[in-house]
């Protein structure tokens, strides 16, 4: 009965003690727009080397990446996206022209997603990030 005891213990230390064994990482974070935190949106990290890709949903400026399916360390490219209703009703489709839907566009500069300019490094000591985006061009465009 010891020995068995013993087992259990050893298998529960192996399997609480540092998240998979894969190495990958259990993130955090909080994104704001021009100095409010983003409502609602999605997170991508997309490693510049080998690696898993990675995301979370945004939620009232804070977002969390299980280690599960988290990246691994490494260099990332990072890509915010926001959507938001512009008040129109659009087709979703030819075929059912009458079915509407609300139309969303995509609010945030693209130099944060579509030709995203955010990079981060990512490591076992640096797991929690905050992101500051603005609706200002930082080149004064």
């Amino acid at each position: 009965m010891l020995r068995g005891i013993l087992i259990a213990l050893t298998a529960i230390a192996l399997i609480g003690c540092g998240g998979p064994k894969d190495g990958r990482l259990k993130i955090t974070g909080e994104v704001t727009f021009d100095g409010e935190p983003l409502k609602d949106g999605y997170l991508t990290l997309q490693p510049l080397g080998d690696g898993p890709s990675a995301g979370a949903r945004i939620q009232d400026g804070r977002f969390t990446i299980d280690a599960e399916r988290g990246p691994k360390p490494g260099e990332y490219r990072v890509s915010i996206e926001a959507m938001r209703e512009t008040g129109k009703m659009i087709s979703i489709d030819s075929a059912f022209p009458e079915e509407k839907q609300p139309q969303t566009v995509q609010y945030l500069p693209k130099r944060y997603n579509e030709r995203s300019e955010l990079t981060q490094e990512l490591s076992p000591e640096s797991k929690h990030f905050v992101w500051n985006l603005t609706s200002k061009d930082p080149g004064g465009k």
